[in-house]
């Protein structure tokens, strides 16, 4: 299970690049090449943030139950986990918390409140970030070996998603990175993913004209725009289509992250997803060994790692 390194080290390290770069200027120039503290955030360097955490909830709420007999994944059990880390700053690389987003923090103190999940989710398209997207990473770990249909996952990934985001646009976005994620563990390369991604019959479960509003990604060839074409806001779509557009643009883990914080805006997001799929595409140990080496906590993720695959 050497993809379980790659990609929560991928993600963590593209993380603690570019969080520190959240909502600086486009900067197609003079690119940011180390890692960088106390800029955007009062946090020191190598600090991953709220996409690796919430990553790590979920992991901790699979784990919990395992070691019980119960070999499943509850909502409330995933929630509680991530209360536990935006409450008691279980999981951080830091002693405060530093960066949530606002659909998560909301979502979150949505259950805080109520105490049931269905109530939990922003159904509104202006709070569709795509904070959610590392817990598809761990739905993809989490169901790697198991055999069903699309149209059965697609229910499990509904009902995941639908504990922040409740609205198709998302479960939609959440869906292409899952099957990015899956195509690149069979072996593609990132060019090949995509086109077998856009030969996907998305019709059979989504409307069109919700799959209208990923055209960029699924209909046209997105590596022939320009950097000034990608937009830089933590709109789903966005976040997607600028990770789409780098990984097609780049062939190493170090170009893509440096590529995504050159972008502006959502940095912090975006150098996350990059990390994640970088890291599954070219593997732990191409990440450059100075930012693995300043990242927080580096021998807790290792641990982290090790528990994870033992419980798979």
């Amino acid at each position: 299970m050497k993809f379980i390194k790659d990609g929560l080290l991928g993600l963590a390290v593209g993380e603690a690049f570019s969080v520190q770069l959240d909502m600086e200027e486009r900067n197609l120039s003079t690119p940011v090449t180390s890692m960088q503290e106390f800029r955007a955030y009062d946090a020191p360097k190598g600090a991953y943030s709220d996409d690796t955490c919430e990553l790590l909830a979920c992991f901790d709420a699979m784990i919990k139950r395992n070691n019980n007999g119960r070999k499943s994944v509850i909502f409330d059990d995933i929630m509680n986990s991530l209360c536990n880390w935006i409450n008691n700053n279980e999981f951080s690389s830091t002693d405060y918390l530093f960066d949530i987003s606002k659909t998560t923090r909301l979502a979150l103190m949505n259950y805080w409140k109520f105490k049931d999940y269905h109530l939990c989710g922003l159904s509104e398209e202006n709070r569709q970030d795509a904070s959610f997207l590392s817990r598809i990473f761990f739905l993809a770990c989490y169901y790697k070996d198991l055999t069903m249909s699309d149209n059965v996952f697609i229910d499990s990934l509904r009902s995941f998603t639908y504990l922040t985001h409740r609205n198709e646009i998302s479960v939609l976005g959440g869906f292409i990175f899952y099957k990015l994620i899956k195509y690149i563990l069979n072996g593609n390369s990132f060019n090949e993913a995509l086109t077998i991604l856009k030969r996907y019959q998305f019709n059979k479960l989504f409307d069109d004209d919700l799959i209208d509003k990923y055209s960029i990604i699924l209909k046209k060839d997105i590596k022939k725009l320009s950097l000034d074409d990608i937009k830089d806001d933590d709109y789903i779509v966005s976040i997607l289509t600028s990770i789409i557009y780098i990984l097609s643009n780049t062939t190493n883990y170090r170009d893509a992250v440096i590529t995504s914080s050159m972008i502006g805006g959502a940095n912090g997001m975006r150098g996350s997803y990059t990390g994640l799929l970088a890291g599954l595409l070219y593997g732990y140990k191409t990440i450059p060994k100075e930012w693995v080496c300043e990242l927080r906590r580096k021998d807790y993720l290792d641990k982290w790692v090790r528990k994870i695959r033992s419980s798979l």
